[in-house]
Order: structure tokens, then C-alpha cells, then sequence
């Protein structure tokens, strides 16, 4: 499966080096400029208000989908940019067989994120939950509508370009898909910063690529990926409701 996109990965792509830079640049936000704002405003005590952390989160992938098709389209045109993107094939059995695989993947993903807590907590490091987990249990109306759109639809979407498609795109004739593919997985799950997920996350990585790639398509990682977070959130949200009934 590894050679189906063989000839599709060529060095000096243009569109895929330019999504590459945008990338880069996103990426030193989320890391360098991002979280000591975040550190800043108080968003570990939730002394802001919940819509702005909301925004907050909503705004780096969204501005990344607006500056990567304005930047893209007006410089290659729009059909141009969906095929660089390898956005233009679709076909509805991808839900289907998305929706299965990511079934199969909380079952086993789901002990390991539990057997990894343990881990943490006996080696003496502190848990914290991820913060879209502490959003999602204390956000409420448009504003708890307006997250959940994020993480199940525009996160997946913006998350596939920059690292699937883009950093895997662009490293891919240099480094050989293996390499590129672990290399790309690790980032991804570094980016989350979250030291519970981070097994889980380096696996749904490669799980997602691995779904581009068996498609020819990005969408196999994007519906992978939007499907994914949809049961994480209906579980956590799920949760947490049972958990006031029970109060």
C-alpha cells in the first residue's frame, strides 16, 4: 500500500511546498506564540471567560484553512489547489468504512490511554486533562455548539492539510514514507501537548495517514479524523452528564 502514492509524492511540488511554509509558520504560532498567551490570559485557571477560550481555540485552525486556500487558489487556481491537496476524490463508502475503523481504534486506544495514565501517575508526574477535555465540561450553549464544530469538523480539516498532506507531503521524497510517516506522527501528537495522550495520538497519526494513503485521498484522513473526535466527544460529553445525574 505504501507504493500507491509513490509517483503522487515528487520533490519541488509546488503546491505542496507552499503548504509546507504555511504549515511551518502555524506551526511556530501553536508552539513559540500560542501558549504563553494562553499562559498569560490565565487559561490553565479558567479565570477568562469560557468564549474567549472557545474563540481561542477555533481561531488557529481556521486561519490556517482561510490563509492556505486564499494563498493557494489565487496562486494556482481552485481546481488546481483541491487536486494538489488530493481533495477531489471522494466517495460516500468512506464514511462507512471510517466509521468502523475508528470504532476499532477507541477500543484498543482507550486502554491505552488508560494503562499510560498509570504509567505517568507512578512514575510521579502530574495528569492534567487536555484543555478542549476541561472546555467541553465547562462550556454551555452556542458556545459549547461552536467547540464541538471546531474539534469535529474544522480541527480534522485543518489538522489533515498541515500534517498529512502538507509535512508528510513535503518530506516524503527525502525521507521515504516510513520515516516521514513516524516523523509526521510524533509531531502531531508533540503539537496536542498532552502527556496522556501522546501513545494515543502518535498511533491515530499513523492511522490516519495510513487511511490517505489506502484511499488515494485526503479525505480518508479527514473522515477518519472527524469521526474520531465525534465519539470522543459524544463519550466525554456522555460522561459528564451522567456524572451531574448522579450528583
Amino acid at each position: 500500500m505504501l507504493t500507491l502514492w509513490r509517483n503522487s509524492y515528487k520533490k519541488n511540488d509546488a503546491i505542496v511546498g507552499s503548504g509546507f511554509m504555511l504549515s511551518m509558520i502555524f506551526l511556530c504560532i501553536m508552539i513559540f506564540i500560542l501558549p504563553p498567551l494562553l499562559y498569560a490570559l490565565g487559561c490553565r485557571g479558567m479565570s477568562i471567560s469560557c468564549p474567549c477560550l472557545v474563540l481561542l481555540a477555533m481561531l488557529p485552525p481556521l486561519s490556517f484553512i482561510i490563509a492556505v486556500t486564499l494563498t493557494l487558489s489565487s496562486k494556482y487556481g481552485f481546481r488546481r489547489m483541491l487536486r494538489g491537496m488530493k481533495l477531489l476524490r471522494f466517495r460516500f463508502s468512506m464514511v462507512i468504512s471510517c466509521g468502523f475503523t475508528a470504532v476499532a481504534l477507541m477500543f484498543f486506544l482507550a486502554p491505552l490511554t488508560i494503562v499510560t495514565k498509570t504509567v505517568i501517575e507512578k512514575l510521579g508526574f502530574p495528569v492534567e486533562e487536555p484543555v478542549f477535555v476541561q472546555l467541553l465540561q465547562q462550556t454551555s450553549g452556542p458556545c459549547l455548539w461552536a467547540l464541538i464544530f471546531t474539534v469535529i469538523v474544522i480541527a480534522p480539516i485543518a489538522e489533515e492539510l498541515m500534517f498529512r498532506r502538507f509535512i508528510f507531503g513535503f518530506l516524503a521524497p527525502y525521507l521515504g514514507f516510513v520515516p516521514a510517516m513516524v516523523f509526521t506522527a510524533g509531531l502531531f501528537a508533540a503539537v496536542h501537548s498532552s502527556l496522556l495522550q501522546l501513545p494515543a495520538l502518535f498511533l491515530l497519526g499513523i492511522a490516519f495517514q495510513m487511511s490517505c494513503l489506502y484511499y488515494r485521498s485526503l479525505w480518508g484522513g479527514i473522515i477518519l479524523h472527524s469521526i474520531n473526535n465525534a465519539i470522543s466527544v459524544t463519550v466525554l460529553l456522555l460522561g459528564s452528564y451522567m456524572g451531574l445525574q448522579m450528583h
